[in-house]
């Protein structure tokens, strides 16, 4: 049984609760009954996860996880050609995904047809299932069916994108590069394509045991500062924001592992894709972050940022 952290449980909320909105022909418009009953199943099942996350009751979150699970794949089976039910569809994989629930996917799988563009939002679901249930074997067979299998465009490209990230995981950098390619020769969803060529630039110029790209940059002192001048030493380059919350959490460890590990030969760089220097500089005084910080007003779009392949912190 997998317990479920109050992000996920958020995460999971907003994707039921997302209105039923979305084009239709006039034979797909389900009747209000439809409607009705897909909007009840919604808000019955955000109810009881939300009382069972509050109390901590994880075999009961299990619990719930699987029966709505399967009453959201019944509800498309029942309407499998309509929008509605492949909503339906994508909240049974979340659920499945989130309980690490493979068996059930599979039973359901020769039920979706190739064509449907159904895929796109099942596709992450699968992934995380098959990870919590840990068959990454079974799940590199299964993409890579899906990969040669799927005929809507962005849910091919959506399965190679899942099939080159499980391949760099293990390793196998030129399998892998051959899905990015592929995703990139589909042009079928410009995020993937951004995705699949930010994976080839790492592979061909972050890859590890590659020389880290070298640059030259201004620190909140106003002190020039390159990566060459610490040629020898252990370099942890951090990009972080002060409005992220993953990072601020993170500053601890950095200063722990900074003052314990500065005279073996260790350097923290700090890049901040912050706006504000006057808000930036305080806060590091506040935290106590004593090694050099580079200012990345420019966000993700910096020079920088950019080199190092950051699309989040």
């Amino acid at each position: 049984m997998r317990q479920l952290s109050s992000l996920t449980l958020a995460f999971f909320l907003v994707v039921t609760a997302s209105s039923v909105a979305f084009a239709q022909t006039p034979e797909e418009k389900p009747v209000p009954e439809d409607e009705a009953a897909f909007e009840a199943m919604q808000s019955e099942v955000q109810a009881e996860m939300r009382a069972a996350m509050q109390a901590r009751d994880f075999e009961q979150i299990d619990r719930l996880q699987h029966v709505y699970a399967g009453a959201f794949a019944d509800f498309y089976r029942e309407r499998p050609e309509m929008e509605l039910g492949h909503e339906a569809l994508q909240s049974a994989f979340h659920l499945w995904g989130m309980a690490g629930t493979t068996e059930a996917i599979e039973e359901i799988l020769p039920e979706i047809p190739k064509s449907s563009d159904v895929w796109s939002g099942l596709i992450p679901s699968i992934n995380n299932a098959y990870h919590g249930a840990g068959r990454l074997d079974d799940l590199e067979v299964l993409l890579d069916r899906l990969s040669e299998e799927l005929t809507d465009p962005e849910a091919r490209s959506r399965a190679l994108r899942w099939a080159g990230t499980l391949q760099t995981q293990r390793g196998n950098d030129e399998k892998a590069r051959s899905y990015f390619e592929e995703i990139i020769e589909l042009d079928a969803d410009e995020q993937l394509v951004d995705f699949a060529e930010g994976t080839l630039y790492e592979l061909d110029a972050l890859n590890v045991g590659q020389p880290a790209p070298d640059f030259t940059a201004e620190t909140l002192e106003g002190e020039p500062l390159s990566l060459s001048d610490y040629r020898g030493d252990v370099v942890l380059l951090t990009f972080w924001s002060t409005g992220c919350g993953f990072s601020v959490d993170e500053i601890e460890y950095w200063r722990k592992a900074y003052r314990q590990h500065e005279g073996d030969g260790l350097q923290v760089i700090g890049a901040a894709l912050d706006r504000d220097r006057e808000r930036l500089a305080s806060y590091v005084d506040e935290e106590d972050a004593g090694w050099p910080q580079i200012l990345l007003e420019e966000g993700f779009d910096a020079e920088l940022a950019e080199r190092y392949n950051v699309t989040g912190t």
